[in-house]
């Protein structure tokens, strides 16, 4: 009834059913229903083909396990990827309460002591710890690094200041190889520059300490020089020789 039905409304259609073969066995087929000419309840003149249809509905049914497992499989990523980005976060937020604790103290040793040995050590403290914390603020920041919202803060800084911090935080790893280390500034460079200066100081830090890591012996060369300016924009070139 069903079938007669359905050819009344169109030309032919077909469904996918499984059916047992003479051995036995269920496999796949396709019934294609087709209306004759002068088809009509009354003389309800059809034809009909039954088509082995089991390779194709295997490898269907494979291809849907398949999507069914790639899915599951990026359900679990994204899941592992937010607990991942939750222990950044809350390790940020750990690491950073003992970091500005040796800050605080450090700044009552820098104001109150004395000895000048002493407050150049502490200076070397500071570099570090404010260099620290900027790592631990950009791990903090982890989410937006992978959201593509990573937002640079140009600030009003003296370059001389970035360049002594910088040097400060290297010497340690120039002492353990016994390298000798050269810093040349350009006199043409300019006192107070604007930019991302915490950025700024990561990027040169990077440069440095790999040239340190790769050199065994010998000198690392570190050269600032003013270029061509533009628009009252001072072009900068930073160079690292090992």
């Amino acid at each position: 009834e069903n079938v007669l039905n359905t050819l009344e409304m169109q030309n032919s259609f077909h469904m996918d059913l499984q059916m047992m073969s003479m051995q036995g066995e269920y496999v796949w087929c396709r019934l294609q229903f087709t209306r004759m000419k002068n088809f009509s309840r009354e003389n309800p003149r059809f034809v009909y083909t039954v088509l082995d249809i089991s390779e194709d509905m295997a490898q269907l049914l494979r291809q849907e396990g398949l999507v069914k497992a790639i899915e599951e499989q990026n359900e679990k990523l994204q899941q592992a990827d937010k607990s991942k980005t939750k222990f950044f976060s809350n390790m940020s937020h750990e690491i950073r309460t003992p970091i500005n604790a040796i800050i605080g103290m450090n700044e009552l040793i820098l104001r109150d002591s004395q000895n000048e040995v002493v407050k150049g050590y502490a200076e070397n403290v500071k570099a570090a710890s404010q260099y620290l914390l900027s790592l631990v603020n950009d791990i903090l920041d982890y989410s937006k690094i992978e959201a593509g919202k990573m937002e640079i803060v140009p600030v009003e800084y003296n370059i001389k200041e970035v360049l002594n911090k910088v040097c400060n935080i290297i010497k340690p790893k120039l002492s353990v190889k016994s390298l000798a280390f050269e810093l040349k500034v350009g006199k043409d460079v300019p006192a107070r520059l604007f930019g991302d200066e915490i950025r700024i100081s990561q990027i040169l830090i990077n440069l440095l300490t790999n040239a340190i890591k790769y050199t065994e012996q010998g000198k690392i060369s570190f050269l600032v020089e003013r270029e061509a300016d533009e628009k009252g924009q001072a072009a900068i070139k930073f160079t690292v020789k090992d």
